[in-house]
């Protein structure tokens, strides 16, 4: 996917490249301005794909543990992430203070 994007890019900047030099400046800047945008797009989605937004949101505490500063959950998914720490507390895979754990954590208190 990439790949045919990078390919449009090229292509798109090469047609506003001769329409700039052929004297249609408003189409050649508005394909120069296409290509800029297209760049930056195609830049954010391979740093997407390399994990490069999941870096930047996970920091390390001066004590070496994970501090996720990323936005808070919205709170539909919270309650189905308790909802799933309770099954485990149920069936006996996690103990209650680790479930009481977990549910202040997402719920942000």
């Amino acid at each position: 996917m990439t790949v045919i994007f990078s390919l449009l890019i090229i292509v798109c900047g090469i047609i506003g490249t001769i329409c700039f030099i052929g004297g249609n400046i408003g189409a050649g800047l508005l394909n120069i301005v296409i290509v800029v945008l297209s760049i930056v797009a195609l830049l954010g989605r391979i740093a997407y794909e390399k994990g490069l937004f999941n870096s930047v949101n996970s920091k390390k505490s001066s004590s070496g543990q994970s501090v996720n500063n990323s936005i808070p959950q919205p709170v539909n998914d919270a309650t189905d992430e308790i909802k799933k720490y309770k099954e485990l507390y149920d069936s006996g895979a996690i103990t209650e203070e680790e479930y009481n754990a977990k549910k202040k954590q997402l719920l942000g208190l």
